[in-house]
């Protein structure tokens, strides 16, 4: 396989997203070595590019290099960045903090700042955001301009020309990725998959606790249900040995006592035992009248062909009644002889 060619700016925006992408799955998943973190960026990376399986797909070892150049050139540059950004001139747009940051990383590191895409990503990151160019004890070499012509190293010559070029051109307006909203940090990713690992266990705890409470109960009423059956075969037991004695004194012949005062005791436990069966008795039946009564008639029932057929018995019952009445008063006149009545 020979040499691969040197990285586009659209590569190297997506190593960065690849990056990025990786790392937040790591944070929650502490377990992943180092090697296997670039493996997944690896992989990530040529399903991006769509290289997977190609011969010009970059290896890991290539963009494990590559990405140790953006990660310094590209916090350097946050540092230059962030330190103009944090007191910029009045009247200053972000084109024009770019173009400074740009200005004082040449001065800083005598090359031109080649990796916008990557910036572009990254700059929201915790390490990128807090990042601060730190100050060089050597003697720097006087402040030239950037030169116009192309950086001598062959590595990066693709690349610094477009930069040169993008800078003697008008500002670019900002990039949705500029305006794009801050992703969470390394801290605040932590602290987040720790808060879920701990809602998730309490939620399991309240499930395990409502699920041992429900079958408590449901053990608390099967205790309950056996309890009331118990109860129920006790009293049906007690009634029965009470049935069986009072059939024994009821069975007792009075006529083998010879003792007056055990004919006595029996007579009066019979007595008794006959008013309690009567009271028994009389209360079922009020009992039993009383639910009659409680039913309502249904107004199907009172317009029923029975209801209607009874009204019209007893209304032919009364009229036929009354006409007895009637003949009767007649058959006690007498009818008036027309003889009697010419005299008269």
């Amino acid at each position: 396989m020979g040499q691969h060619p040197n990285f586009l700016p659209s590569e190297d925006e997506i190593l960065a997203r690849c990056w990025i992408e990786i790392l937040k799955d790591t944070i929650l998943n502490n377990s992943q070595k180092k090697d296997e973190f670039w493996v997944r960026i690896t992989k990530s990376f040529h399903k991006r590019t769509h290289t997977t399986g190609s011969d010009s797909a970059r290896p890991k070892t290539t963009l494990s290099n590559r990405w140790d150049l953006l990660q310094k050139g590209t916090v350097k540059f946050s540092g230059c960045y962030n330190k103009i950004k944090k007191n910029p001139p009045s009247g200053t747009t972000e084109a024009d903090i770019l173009k400074q940051a740009k200005k004082v990383f040449y001065d800083k590191t005598h090359k031109m700042f080649t990796y916008d895409t990557a910036w572009a990503v990254l700059r929201y990151h915790e390490k990128w955001r807090d990042a601060s160019f730190p100050s060089s004890t050597k003697k720097s070499a006087p402040s030239t301009p950037a030169p116009s012509t192309t950086p001598a190293p062959s590595s990066e010559a693709h690349a610094n020309t477009q930069t040169a070029a993008s800078e003697n051109a008008e500002d670019p307006p900002l990039s949705l990725n500029e305006m794009a909203p801050r992703p969470v940090g390394i801290k605040q990713a932590k602290q987040k998959a720790a808060d879920n690992r701990l809602s998730e266990k309490k939620l399991k705890i309240m499930e395990k606790n409502a699920a041992e409470g429900a079958k408590r109960s449901a053990q608390f009423k099967k205790a309950n249900k056996l309890q009331e059956q118990t109860n129920k075969i006790s009293k049906l037991e007690a009634e029965l040995k009470l049935e069986q004695m009072n059939m024994s004194i009821m069975d007792k012949d009075l006529s083998t006592l010879t003792d007056p005062y055990a004919k006595e005791y029996f007579m009066t436990k019979e007595k008794a035992i006959m008013e309690e069966m009567r009271e028994k008795e009389r209360k079922k039946q009020q009992q039993s009248e009383a639910a009659l009564n409680a039913i309502p008639l249904s107004d199907d029932q009172s317009n029923s062909p029975n209801s209607q057929s009874a009204s019209q018995y007893k209304g032919e019952d009364s009229k036929l009644e009354s006409e007895d009445h009637n003949s009767a008063n007649d058959e006690d006149t007498l009818p008036l002889d027309p003889l009697l009545g010419e005299l008269a």
